[in-house]
């Protein structure tokens, strides 16, 4: 998803849109925390979008 993500970013069409991230199914067990889904995505290092 992180690689994916990236290359889509990188795209000239894409290069000042908005950036929606859902963490879907946050009620199991197992789900991701908000937190762990930023530091895995690397959302924290994307500058040039909200």
């Amino acid at each position: 998803m992180k690689d994916e993500l990236v290359r889509l970013l990188g795209h000239a069409d894409l290069q000042h849109s908005v950036i929606l991230v859902f963490a879907n199914k946050q009620d199991l067990k197992d789900a991701m925390i908000p937190a762990e889904i930023t530091d895995i995505l690397s959302l924290h290092n994307i500058k040039n979008h909200d």
